[in-house]
């Protein structure tokens, strides 16, 4: 039998290391797997073994994890002064924001680029999108989701829905209805 303050520290070890890795600390990630060492303790006095599978199965993500981030910033860390001009592409390395000097071809934009995610043909490399996050930035808009996209950590579907929501934004804000760019779930 496992004394009742088990929960209590299992609790506490996981919330320490996911507020962590929220600032993310790339050691972070091994006060997790110390968290999924418990995790599989508790599975095994309790004869869980679905919390012990569990428990390997996170301590491998976590050490990955731990691994990937130890080496370098993570892309949300780069500054700006630290990208060259080598990284613009020449279509977007003026200030001017492509949506804005042309708003009708920014709804075809709009359009062909929720065909692109919809069909899982979109990449980060698409022009559209960097125009989309561009201009909702310049007009202070949905920062919150541009946040989300711009994390490279985050899972690509949840980017997909950020990017969904940046540029539902910028429709709004032209008058054009949001709902004409939708995903499929």
């Amino acid at each position: 039998m496992i004394a009742w303050y088990w929960s209590w520290i299992l609790m506490s070890v996981n919330l320490t290391a996911m507020v962590l890795a929220g600032r993310r600390l790339w050691w972070a990630w091994l006060v997790a797997v110390v968290a999924e060492c418990l995790w599989l303790v508790y599975g095994y006095a309790t004869q869980q073994w679905g919390f012990s599978v569990f428990a390997l199965v996170f301590g491998a993500v976590y050490l990955r994890n731990a691994y990937t981030w130890r080496d370098g910033p993570r892309p949300r860390e780069q500054s700006r002064g630290d990208i060259s001009s080598d990284d613009i592409s020449p279509d977007h390395a003026s200030n001017e924001l492509a949506l804005d000097v042309a708003p009708i071809g920014a709804l075809a934009d709009f359009d062909a680029l929720a065909m692109a995610i919809e069909d899982r043909s979109w990449s980060d490399a698409d022009p559209r999108a960097h125009d989309i996050v561009a201009t909702a930035r310049a007009r202070g808009l949905n920062p919150v989701a541009i946040d989300v996209y711009e994390d490279y950590a985050s899972p690509r579907p949840v980017r997909e829905r950020a990017l969904a929501a940046i540029a539902s934004a910028v429709r709004r804000q032209e008058g054009h209805p949001a709902a004409s760019f939708g995903l499929a779930s």
